[in-house]
């Protein structure tokens, strides 16, 4: 029974790191390559863990042991992706390497009324912002229905 506790909770810890491992890995998405492969390879980690965890608990030591050797290659990915990330912040190579930007696809033009609700939204400048573009958006609407 003992055992059984102590992995059902190590099942919990790492369902909750991988899940929150998979929101860093969504946020990620405007930055770039690297943290994408970080935090992929760690969510993936985490799962392959809670497995391991899991079919532990079940007795099943043999599935246990291949998933733990899946952990440990996930979590090695993780530290390779982090150690690309390491020597291209730190620039120690003699030649230029890129840390693969992947934010220029989210820069594209958005819809007026989109750009409204975020800039209304930031409460640092809603006096200053939101007047002027709230009668664009009137006019925008009136030009559209004609």
């Amino acid at each position: 029974m003992i055992h059984t506790t102590n992995s059902l909770l190590s099942i919990v810890y790492v369902v909750f790191m991988g899940l929150l491992s998979f929101v860093c890995m969504i946020c990620s998405l405007r930055t770039n390559a690297v943290f994408v492969g970080i935090f992929l390879s760690a969510t993936l980690g985490f799962c392959l863990a809670a497995g391991a965890y899991w079919t532990i608990a079940q007795g099943m030591m043999a599935l246990s042991g291949k998933l733990l050797v899946g952990t440990g290659a996930a979590f090695f990915a993780a530290c390779c992706f982090g150690w690309y990330l390491l020597v291209v912040r730190t620039s120690i190579l003699p030649f230029n390497l890129k840390p693969l930007n992947i934010s220029h696809g989210w820069n594209a033009e958005l819809p007026l009324k989109v750009r409204v609700l975020f800039r209304c939204s930031r409460l640092d400048r809603f006096p200053k912002i939101c007047p002027s573009y709230s009668t664009r958006v009137v006019r925008a609407d009136s030009e559209s229905s004609r």
